[in-house]
């Protein structure tokens, strides 16, 4: 059931405890003008495909992923079960779970289900709605000349229609994905996953060359950044480091004209590029050359070929279109080259993919072959883009009658309250040097030119100079007008950074696609009539995150516009965006920063090297007669162990062939495959099923059961591994040992300089913060009100010198218990001083318990010893629990008394390590 949701500052709702990486158990739904309820299981989707789908891969991942390639899984295990160091600040990275969900899903279409053409896809998972005229029912007639139509339900329009579907085993899916979530990585998973599987599986089915085509010059560029020379590959963990020798991706841009390889060929490319229209029929230009032929070419090497003709002598490969709503019209020139691609290369092309946010064609229908929908709601609540917030403080109806000349008389109150805004922005984001941008869109380029102007006039005010303003033409389309693209792409490539000048872009209707600007941090919308434009093409520019700014990952987009802009924007709710209206503009975040007066409470925390290495060629030395039955599992209970213990004596029983075929039971090796790959999931494990899988079957035979068996086909056995308790037992138990037999523990030892708060980069906070006397800091970052309180605790304590809060300063990796490596952050350190002899805590504050806990506690233990002994100060962990903490909390008036009523009161649970 719903339950209310009470907002922390009444304009930001929170799902508090959500990650971006984790699988979304419960959305916000709006339920009021800015309230909203929390309900439980995910977002429904109103893709054609989606709901059915997003089940079956749910089931798929949580049984191990079984069908898949041995390469697959492991990828998988090693992308989505394991920490990765940062990429950026000090949080460990994490893909998002919209791109797991993304590659998981195509993995499973592809080579679990094996389908080949999209009328199988829509046969099994099509969406069956109920309520409408039209019952879920669907219908594919196929014309003369070979085209499809799929005729359907479409909840976009409540209405039924046709759409074209692709070509007959022509395999194209689509990825919907919200802008700023991330599609490039999606498309990095997707070139590893296809290398690798045709690598080291020597699947022909996979692709090993693929073409990623952009709709324009804008989009093709920031491709070709992430992708030239292999940058995305090597910054971000897409290659177990075991498998990294084998990674030999040949990248060819825009102007490389050399030949390609038979195989390993990454082409990025601009669809101009690949026009058929290109290939130029030679023409004589005078008698001799009708006489004598075709001049040589001045450069011999230069390869006379298109880049459509190299492409179409490969024998595989696997096209994927970004920002493919450009794709939706059978007649362009697009969709006519890459068919002709499919055409040509042997079997057709292994796949086709489209990535969009708005993957829609020109009737406002969703493509039917979308197989992921990450919608921007979700987006919002995961906090991976900013939050739009429409600031309405212009009380004002829409200006009629606009023209060049009363533009800016017109919108004077809109243009005044944007750059009043602004300012405010500018002078909050200094402090951490980010230069936010307004974005200003305007109905014509007149109009657009008289904004600027006048901005120029009065920008001084503001702090704006004219040449800190951009004006982008564009044409009836939305396109970058020719005469303004080159201005545009030297000035997008640099626009966040603090050092560009441009602190105002003043844009016709909208920028399309592939200006991808970070600091965006509001939208001005001025429009006078009601031209067509998708909602979250509106504000679109706007809602990437800017990069370290806050720990918290909350940031804004604050949207200010004439009535039917606001309109427009409001739309986005019938996607479940919840768009707050605020008359009054919301609280900027709060810098956090030490500061200088407060140097008296400066702490220094030893910086250590990590403790964890993981060497896998110690599996085949372990002694799996040396590891626990699996009787000593907490998985099994009391009454299934007394009946497993009877039960083993049959498991040697030969049984005679009719009756195993009688039930359809797996292969003993199928069962212990799955078992293997999900031991090396929960271990975090990469690489290692060659050695593993020999190590898993003989403790089976030889240790599961306390009983010596010798056939791992024996159906008595198999019936046994069946069982879902008993294959969680094993998993469970051999992740953790084998976890543990294939980890080194080095001694903790300090390197480098120690962490000095004082030197600690500013940054943002939008969460709850509070006032301290005895912190470095000028205010304590809190994710809850439990750590508030405790922070105010830690302020009053007679024996606390000095505290901090720890928002991702202090890293440290520990072993889980699933077995695998992961990192730590501990959210307190604070300084007690008794007598003059002063004792350094790392607190853990605690409102839930979660397994890894103990684990923690543990490592935590060994860290604070191990830096006692090298650093001349002694170092404690303290966990305090919630529940506890609230029984004492007024009556504590120092860390010592804590200690005390620990000591006094072990029922407390309060822990002193």
């Amino acid at each position: 059931m719903p339950k209310t949701w009470v907002q922390y500052n009444k304009e930001l709702p929170y799902l508090e405890d959500r990650q971006p990486w984790e699988i979304p158990t419960c959305y916000m739904r709006k339920s009021g003008p800015n309230a909203y309820e929390v309900v439980e299981g995910r977002r429904p989707s109103r893709m054609f495909l989606v709901n059915k789908l997003r089940k079956a891969v749910d089931q798929w991942r949580a049984e191990g992923y079984p069908g898949a390639t041995p390469t697959s899984r492991e990828l998988l295990t090693y992308w989505f079960e394991q920490s990765h160091p940062p990429v950026f600040g000090n949080e460990p990275f994490h893909f998002y779970f919209c791109q797991r969900e993304a590659i998981e899903t195509l993995i499973y279409l592809y080579e679990v289900r094996q389908f080949t053409d999209l009328a199988e896809v829509i046969d099994k998972f099509h969406e069956e709605y109920r309520g409408t005229l039209f019952s879920g029912e669907y219908e594919i007639s196929e014309a003369m000349d070979g085209k499809r139509t799929l005729k359907r339900y479409f909840p976009e329009l409540q209405q039924e229609g046709e759409q074209e579907l692709p070509e007959k085993d022509l395999l194209r899916y689509a990825i919907k994905i919200a802008t700023g979530s991330g599609k490039t990585m999606v498309m990095a998973l997707v070139v590893v996953w296809s290398y690798f599987n045709r690598l080291r599986e020597g699947s022909r089915r996979h692709a090993d060359n693929f073409l990623i085509v952009a709709p324009n010059v804008i989009v093709y560029e920031r491709l070709a950044k992430d992708f030239a020379d292999g940058k995305i590959f090597h910054e971000f963990p897409f290659i177990p480091p075991a498998w990294k020798s084998r990674w030999k991706l040949n990248i060819k841009l825009r102007g490389d004209e050399s030949p390609l390889a038979p195989g390993g060929n990454l082409v990025v490319n601009n669809i101009h590029q690949l026009y058929e229209s290109r290939q130029k029929t030679w023409e004589p230009k005078n008698i001799i050359q009708a006489i004598l032929g075709q001049d040589v070419p001045k450069d011999p090497a230069r390869p006379p070929q298109t880049l459509l003709e190299r492409l179409k002598e490969l024998d595989n490969l696997l096209v994927m279109n970004d920002e493919a709503h450009h794709v939706h019209d059978d007649e362009l020139k697009w969709n006519e080259s890459l068919l002709s691609l499919h055409n040509s290369i042997p079997g057709g092309l292994k796949m086709w993919l489209d990535f969009s946010a708005t993957p829609k064609t020109p009737n406002n229908t969703y493509y039917p072959w979308i197989i992921v929908d990450y919608p921007l709601a979700q987006a919002v609540e995961d906090r991976i883009v900013k939050v739009p917030l429409i600031v309405h403080t212009v009380n004002k109806s829409d200006p009629e009658k606009i023209t060049g000349d009363n533009v800016v008389q017109k919108y004077g109150a809109w243009i005044t309250a944007a750059l009043k805004r602004w300012k405010e922005h500018f002078d909050a984001y200094q402090g951490i040097g980010k230069k936010p941008i307004l974005f200003l869109m305007a109905e014509k380029n007149a109009y657009a030119d008289r904004i600027a102007e006048a901005i120029a006039r009065r920008g001084k005010k503001y702090g704006i100079e004219k040449d800190e303003i951009l004006v982008i033409h564009t044409d009836s389309t939305g396109e970058i007008r020719k005469s303004d693209l080159k201005k545009l792409r030297d000035t997008a490539r640099d626009v966040d950074s603090p050092d560009n000048k441009i602190k105002v872009i003043v844009s016709v209707l909208m920028l399309r696609e592939g200006w991808d600007v970070q600091n965006v941090t509001i939208v001005l919308g001025l429009r006078a009539f009601d031209s067509p434009i998708l909602p979250e093409q509106a504000i679109g520019r706007g809602l990437r995150l800017m990069r370290d700014v806050s720990p918290d990952r909350t940031q804004t987009l604050e949207v200010i516009g004439n009535n039917r802009f606001e309109k427009i924007v409001k739309e986005l709710e019938t996607e479940g965006v919840g768009v707050n209206t605020t008359k009054t503009p919301p609280p900027l975040p709060v810098t956090i920063a030490p500061e200088k007066k407060r140097l008296q409470y400066d702490i220094s925390i030893p910086q250590t090297d990590f403790s964890y290495v993981r060497v896998y060629r110690d599996i085949e030395a372990v002694d799996v007669s040396g590891l626990p039955s699996i009787f000593t599992s907490d998985k099994l209970s009391e009454d299934q162990i007394t009946l497993l213990k009877m039960e083993v004596m049959n498991l040697g029983v030969e049984v005679h062939q009719v009756e195993i075929e009688s039930e359809y039971i797996e292969l003993g090796r199928e069962l212990v495959s799955y078992i293997t790959n999900q031991i090396m999931k929960r271990a975090g494990l990469t690489d290692c099923f060659h050695v593993l899988y020999p190590k898993v079957t003989e403790y089976i035979l030889t240790r599961c059961f306390e009983a010596t068996l010798t056939d791992i086909e024996n159906e008595e056995l198999r019936r046994k591994l069946k069982e879902l308790s008993i294959q969680e037992a094993i998993i469970d138990l051999l992740a953790r040992e084998i976890g543990k037999a294939t980890v080194h523990q080095k001694p903790i030892t300090i390197k480098g300089k120690p962490i000095k708060l004082s030197e600690t980069p500013r940054f943002l906070w939008r969460r709850k913060h509070i006032r301290c006397k005895k912190t470095v800091f000028n205010f304590v970052a809190c994710y809850n009100d439990f750590e508030a309180e405790f922070a105010e605790f830690l302020d009053r304590a007679d024996d606390v010198e000095a505290f901090a809060a720890l928002t991702n300063i202090l890293r440290i990796d520990y072993l889980s218990v699933s077995g695998a490596i992961r990192h730590y952050l501990p959210d307190f350190v604070a300084v007690q001083n008794v007598d003059g002899k002063k004792t350094f805590w790392i607190i853990e504050t605690k409102g839930r318990e979660y397994p890894d806990l103990e684990n923690k506690n543990r490592t935590i233990k060994r860290w604070c010893e191990a830096v006692s002994k090298q650093t001349v100060g002694e170092w404690k962990y303290l966990l305090v629990r919630q529940t506890h903490f609230n029984e004492i909390k007024g009556k504590l008036q120092s860390i010592y008394q804590l200690i005390a009523y620990i000591s006094d009161n072990r029922s407390a649970q309060l822990k002193i390590i």
